[in-house]
């Protein structure tokens, strides 16, 4: 059983994931309209700047990681909190572009650093039951659809400055509070992972993540299965930024109505947020997590075959179940396979890379969809090149996923 203190941590970190919805596409979308129309800035504009706010986010984010390792959990946590608080107000008060673009870009480089923060720290607090605790902490990441509706419930009733106003006080304040509970490891509390004092007779020491190897850092970027399993997410990412941005044109091509695509987040929810936790159970009890992943690739392969092959209501939602379910589980395999394979010493630094790849590609997922489009006429060739993706992708973790120390 965990201790309270490992419960506290996880709940801080969750939280901590769950402040950065309205900084998300879905959450910022909200108040586009009103950035049009106050700010006087076109849409076009608008996604501009977001797409480079992307990009520099995912070149500043690696810092992120540095500061975590370099100065502990409790102070990465508290600039995360304060900057992302800062970015918020700085939107509410925005009265030009100069101003907006500054406060959106503070906004997008606290976010990622607050979620690296969250699952660097978990990985370090849970070893023996990472799966768990990364299958718990996904369930705060889904807590974010609830701030477009929160958005548009404040705005109106008083309006959207006041609304991201009330956002940067009230999120900035919840992030304080994580600030002071999390801790930069077990062993800094003379703790162990997943249980309590030092002194208790534990069997932590017998699983099989507690011999995972330290690897320096230059040794991580030398790994190929550092790269294989890098850059088969970040091709996951461009399909699943880009599904959801293209969503309505892409199923109206198959015949479906907006409604009924709002309809099919049902059965991708539930299977999202099943299986993200038998995932959690299934990792804690495999040794080798990216042979794991490479199933998972291959799943995920068949999954968009059968998106490309649905015409109909019945397995549009067989596809969204299924596709939920695969979601799930790499979304809890993704957050324990770097501390599985690495080691948790370097991880801030191991996290922010990746993060930095994932952000970059999420961002560019709906312009590539796009680009596919206008020169096909259709999004065959995107669903294509995400099949080969995926199965060359998980060839690799595969295969490389022997080479450990």
């Amino acid at each position: 059983m965990w201790s309270c203190r490992h419960l506290a941590v996880l709940l801080a970190s969750g939280l901590l994931i769950t402040i950065t919805g309205p900084g998300h596409s879905t959450g910022i979308n909200t108040y586009v309209p009103y950035f049009e129309k106050d700010l006087d800035i076109s849409l076009t504009t608008i996604s501009f700047l977001w797409m480079a706010a992307l990009t520099a986010s995912s070149v500043l984010t690696p810092i992120a990681g540095f500061l975590l390792d370099c100065f502990g959990a409790r102070a990465a946590s508290l600039l995360s909190s304060v900057l992302y608080a800062m970015a918020l107000l700085g939107l509410s008060f925005a009265n030009s572009v100069e101003v907006f673009t500054v406060a959106l870009s503070l906004l997008r480089f606290s976010g990622p650093e607050c979620m690296v923060l969250a699952n660097t720290t978990v990985n370090r607090w849970f070893v023996s039951s990472r799966g768990k605790a990364n299958a718990i902490l996904r369930l705060f990441d889904n807590l974010m659809i609830m701030f477009p509706m929160l958005s548009t419930f404040l705005i109106d009733t008083f309006d959207w400055r006041i609304s991201l106003a009330i956002m940067s006080v009230s999120l900035g304040s919840v992030g304080l509070c994580c600030a002071s509970i999390i801790g930069t490891s077990p062993a800094s509390e003379g703790l162990l992972p997943d249980k309590g004092r030092r002194d208790e007779k534990s069997d932590v020491n017998t699983s099989s993540a507690a011999s995972t190897p330290e690897w320096t850092l230059m040794e991580v970027l030398h790994s190929p299965l550092f790269w294989a399993v890098t850059l088969s997410q970040s091709m996951f990412c461009v399909w699943w930024s880009g599904l959801n941005f293209h969503a309505i044109d892409f199923w109206a091509t198959k015949g479906f109505t907006a409604s009924q695509v709002a309809e099919l987040s049902i059965p991708f929810s539930t299977g999202l947020i099943v299986s993200s936790m038998l995932a959690g159970v299934v990792v804690d009890t495999v040794d080798n997590k990216s042979r794991l992943l490479a199933y998972l690739f291959v799943a995920l392969a068949l999954n968009v075959i059968l998106c490309h092959l649905t015409t109909t209501l019945v397995f549009a939602r067989i596809f969204f179940l299924t596709y939920g379910s695969t979601n799930g589980a790499m979304q809890t395999v993704f957050g324990v396979i770097m501390a599985d394979l690495f080691g948790s010493k370097n991880l801030g630094k191991i996290n922010g890379i990746t993060t930095a790849f994932w952000t970059l590609m999420s961002g560019a997922g709906p312009w590539f969809w796009s680009l596919c489009y206008q020169q096909t006429g259709d999004y065959e060739l995107i669903v294509w090149l995400t099949v080969a993706g995926n199965c060359m992708g998980a060839s690799f973790i595969y295969a490389y996923g022997r080479l450990r120390k």
